[in-house]
C-alpha cells in the first residue's frame, strides 16, 4: 500500500454472538425469549422449542481503504452476517393458541406480546415470520485512523540517516568488499 491511495478490502470468516430480542412495554424493556410467544413453553403439542441466545455467523463483505497520508488512512466497508438463528426479532414460525399461550408461566404478557396488534389476537397457526429464511444483520461504516506504526518506523529510518551517515556508508563499502556482493 506503500504507493497505493486505495485498497480493496475483502471481509470473510466466522463470527461467535450473543443476542436477545426485547419490546418495549409502558416504556420498559421486556425480554422476548422467556416469554416464549410462538409457544415454546407450552407442554406437549407440537411446539418450537425455546432458541438459544448465542449462534454463529459467516461474516462477508468488501471495503476500500485510502491513504490520506503517510500517517493517515480512512476506511469505508459494508459486511453482512449471515447467520444460523430466526429470532433476532422474536419472529420464525406460527402463531401459538392464544388460550395455551396464556397458560404459560408469563401467559398474559406473552399472548400481549405475542400479537402487538390492535385488532387483537390472530388466529392460531397465522404466519407470524419464515422458519426457513435465517436472519442475518450488516455492518457498514467509515473508520479514520493513524498508521503510528508505520509512522514510528519511517520516522525512525530518517532520524537513524540523519544522525548517523557514515555508518550507512560504512555498510554499503562492506557490501561492495564482500565476496556474495561481487
Amino acid at each position: 500500500m506503500e504507493n497505493q491511495k486505495s485498497n480493496a478490502l475483502p471481509h470473510w470468516g466466522v463470527a461467535y454472538y450473543h443476542y436477545n430480542p426485547i419490546a418495549i412495554l409502558n416504556d420498559q424493556e421486556v425480554e422476548l425469549n422467556p416469554l416464549g410467544t410462538e409457544g415454546q413453553y407450552i407442554e406437549g403439542g407440537g411446539n418450537p422449542k425455546p432458541y438459544k441466545l448465542y449462534s454463529l455467523s459467516f461474516p462477508l463483505g468488501v471495503g476500500v481503504e485510502f491513504r490520506l497520508t503517510n500517517a493517515f488512512a480512512a476506511r469505508i466497508e459494508i459486511i453482512n452476517h449471515f447467520t444460523f438463528a430466526d429470532y433476532f426479532d422474536d419472529l420464525s414460525g406460527v402463531y401459538a393458541d392464544s388460550l395455551q399461550l396464556s397458560a404459560t408461566t408469563n401467559g398474559a404478557l406473552a399472548v400481549e406480546m405475542a400479537s402487538n396488534l390492535a385488532d387483537g389476537y390472530p388466529r392460531t397457526g397465522a404466519s407470524r415470520g419464515d422458519p426457513n429464511d435465517n436472519d442475518t444483520y450488516m455492518f457498514a461504516g467509515v473508520k479514520l485512523y493513524t498508521l503510528l506504526f508505520l509512522v514510528t518506523m519511517a520516522t525512525a529510518a530518517v532520524a537513524e540517516e540523519v544522525t548517523n551517515p557514515v555508518s550507512r556508508a560504512a555498510s554499503e563499502k562492506e557490501k561492495a568488499n564482500c565476496p556474495a556482493f561481487d
